[in-house]
């Protein structure tokens, strides 16, 4: 799902069935200097991914990540880029994750998204 500023994705070997990374088409590295614009762009897609996710999966638990550039790391700005992951927690670790610190993820990202978009089109949302 896109808007004009913020994309949604399924990353490619993500942790966990279902998850989905929001971040914004232009590079910027600290979240908090999102302008009022992207931000509310953010906020709808970010309610609008919650919504299809307890569609798709009713008494799903979920974790919000947001990953940004600390303040005091000015001199990283070019390589980073800030984050929000919806990770669902559908399956539970089980002795290969919790040996080997890998995790299996049994829904391809292509699958995922399909079933978001579906989900969202359903919902009459924008995408």
């Amino acid at each position: 799902c896109e808007t004009e500023e913020v994309i949604a994705y399924s990353p490619h070997a993500s942790a966990f069935p279902f998850q989905v990374r929001l971040t914004s088409k232009t590079h910027l590295a600290q979240f908090e200097k999102l302008s009022d614009a992207t931000l509310h762009e953010c906020a709808i897609l970010t309610r609008n991914l919650i919504i299809a996710l307890q569609e798709m999966h009713p008494t799903v638990s979920y974790n919000l990540i947001f990953s940004t550039l600390p303040k005091k790391q000015h001199s990283h700005h070019k390589a980073f880029h800030w984050s929000i992951d919806l990770c669902p927690r559908i399956t539970s670790f089980a002795g290969y994750e919790i040996a080997t610190g890998s995790m299996i993820n049994t829904v391809l990202p292509e699958d995922a998204a399909r079933t978001y978009r579906s989900c969202i089109k359903r919902k009459g949302f924008e995408s």
